[in-house]
């Protein structure tokens, strides 16, 4: 007697053959990297070729949670610039290149109230977004996706969902 064959797992017809798997288009991810290499050349907004752009126009966030992620973003720029000193990341996204003034203040056009009152400013409104963040997991989740412009990943989509859903809130974005 032959061995039995082994049970293939998997979703089943009715009639118990195995469904066929539903295929990723192999040229998606082909045309995501040539939308988010070239597409400022004809005219596509930056934006669209981030992370939190891709998620929104696969239907995964909704328009005020990628407008959250943006602005959180931008409001770690400048706090980074403004208040803390820090160091721009080497691979940011374009919101965080905003927010740390990739054109930035020339010491003569600056006096010294106006970068204070602005590092204040930068300091107050990243410290009201930064106290909705609940810990130091869902910080670095955010920063991970909406300043260094990496996936986050299948588990960690409803997450970081939540996390701008509140930011929105906090940021008063409808």
């Amino acid at each position: 007697m032959s061995p039995a064959r082994r049970k293939v797992m998997g979703e089943r017809k009715p009639c118990g053959r195995l469904k066929p798997a539903e295929k990723e288009d192999p040229r998606f991810p082909t045309m995501w990297r040539r939308i988010k290499d070239h597409g400022t050349r004809v005219g596509i907004h930056p934006d669209v070729g981030t992370v939190l752009g891709r998620l929104s126009l696969s239907g995964v966030l909704r328009d005020h949670q990628v407008e959250a992620g943006f602005r959180f973003a931008e409001l770690l720029g400048a706090y980074h610039r403004l208040y803390s000193g820090a160091r721009s990341y080497s691979a940011a996204s374009p919101a965080y290149e905003r927010g740390f003034g990739a054109a930035g203040w020339s010491a003569d056009e600056a006096t010294a109230t106006r970068l204070e009152r602005a590092a204040r400013r930068a300091r107050r409104r990243y410290e009201e977004v930064a106290s909705a963040i609940p810990n130091a997991w869902a910080h670095s989740l955010l920063v991970e996706v909406c300043v260094l412009d990496q996936e986050p990943g299948r588990a960690r989509l409803a997450d970081l969902a939540a996390l701008l859903s509140v930011l929105a809130l906090r940021l008063q974005i409808r």
